[in-house]
């Protein structure tokens, strides 16, 4: 951790922190100053677990060990409390002892492809993330955050020299810089108004208009609402950005290093998960490390948390029963399925018309119809899509055949329209239709 980390955790000044911890250090048991020798400390600052700050601080020139005093064990930590009295310092340096343990523990559950230095250390009883090159770590971000950033850096230059791999964007910078000069002091009244709530529904809206024209196979209308998608993103970072809370490089770099975690069968080590050869087997691994993230701390706690409250119902549902299923929670065939949505069925019928609790028992089967199509293995949500397709495409037809006869669709009668709906369907695909 570096001294400015500290000195904040405990409520001290940095220069005063460390002139209590260098006034006290010689009191301190070996293990608190943390000694290496000097292949030790030249192989861990290669790794950038130290770095050159670190060594023209403490490096000891005749040959012996180094000491760095910043870097706590457990047992360091607790040592410290013997320097900075108070309940606030010991509040935090038990805080600080599980967030050490839960970090080694973190790295080695995601099984990162660590270099063999970097595992030595983390196994060691101490380590310490310092300065890379010569600017700090932000503010919050931990010792994990650092060393995964370290290896996406690394995979990057990897991937980068594979044949056909992209290089730069300079559109996308240039798009950047677009919607940077919307939201200045003399740009777009209405850009410069918006908030990450005044615009949420734009969000949804233009994801829509991407997957309507991606299913009606259009490419050059999927590159234009690809790019409206484009925009609202931008739009978001850049209000982040002005707000001082995150920018569109943190946005890429956070996805970025989730891919990385959560692609462990590509960027980790393939010995710990043989071949992978089907996607039902990587989603395996996702709910793997996703469990492993929720039980660090890292994303919602909850089996269900993280599946939002504002998703449309349909899929909302979908995902809460895959989950629930995942955990054990599941009917044992489809046929029971069924059997729960005649006894769902059976409840809304005993309940009063147009009452709430109908209401209730009507989404209570429409949430077991939701598990029929999941132990069918097919999606609900395409399901409905392809059946509100198929109605505009007939109700399109009727139009048309209506006004072969000089009629309006709104002039004809219930038994008109369903002899004009059979004969759509019968011009649709023959006798077969449904």
């Amino acid at each position: 951790m570096l001294d400015f980390d500290l000195a904040e955790i405990y409520g001290y000044a940095t220069k005063d922190f460390n002139r209590q911890v260098k006034n006290n250090i010689e009191k301190l048991d070996e293990d608190f100053r943390f000694q290496l020798t000097r292949a030790e400390f030249g192989e861990i600052v290669r790794c950038k677990i130290s770095t050159s700050r670190v060594t023209s601080m403490f490096a000891d020139q005749s040959g012996g060990t180094r000491h760095l005093p910043h870097a706590f064990t457990g047992q360091g930590i607790s040592m410290l409390m013997t320097v900075l009295h108070g309940e606030l310092a010991t509040r935090q340096s038990k805080a600080l002892i599980r967030l050490f343990k839960q970090m080694k523990d973190h790295i080695v559950s995601i099984r990162l492809p660590l270099d063999p230095a970097i595992v030595s250390t983390l196994r060691a009883p101490a380590f310490e993330v310092g300065y890379q090159g010569n600017t700090r770590r932000k503010r919050g971000e931990t010792m994990a955050d650092t060393m995964l950033g370290d290896l996406c850096a690394r995979i990057d230059a990897e991937t980068g020299a594979r044949t056909g791999a992209p290089t730069t964007h300079p559109e996308f910078d240039r798009l950047v810089r677009t919607i940077w000069r919307l939201r200045q002091p003399d740009g777009c009244p209405w850009d410069r108004a918006q908030t990450h709530l005044s615009i949420t529904k734009n969000m949804i809206e233009e994801a829509y208009e991407a997957v309507d024209a991606m299913a009606a196979q259009d490419a050059p209308h999927t590159l234009e609402e690809l790019g409206d998608v484009l925009e609202q993103i931008l739009l978001h970072a850049q209000i982040g950005a002005d707000d001082g809370e995150y920018d569109i490089d943190d946005v890429c770099r956070s996805l970025n290093e989730k891919l990385v975690r959560r692609h462990p069968h590509i960027f980790g080590d393939p010995a710990a998960y043989g071949a992978v050869g089907s996607a039902g087997e990587v989603l395996d691994i996702w709910d793997e490390v996703k469990k492993a993230e929720r039980a660090e701390g890292f994303g919602p706690q909850g089996l269900l948390d993280s599946i939002p409250r504002s998703f449309p119902a349909l899929m909302q549902c979908q995902k809460l029963s895959h989950r629930a299923a995942k955990a054990g929670f599941e009917w044992d065939s489809v046929d029971e399925v069924w059997s729960q949505f005649a006894s769902e069925r059976a409840e809304f019928e005993a309940e009063a018309p147009g009452s709430r609790a109908r209401m209730l028992e009507f989404g209570d089967m429409l949430f077991a119809l939701v598990n029929v199509a999941r132990h069918e293995g097919f999606d609900a949500e395409e399901a409905l899509a392809a059946s509100n397709a198929k109605f505009r495409c007939r109700w399109s037809a009727m139009e048309q055949l209506a006004a072969e006869e000089g009629a309006g669709i709104g002039s004809c009668s219930t038994a008109e329209l369903n002899i004009l709906w059979n004969r759509a369907k019968e011009r649709e695909s023959g006798p077969a239709a449904s």
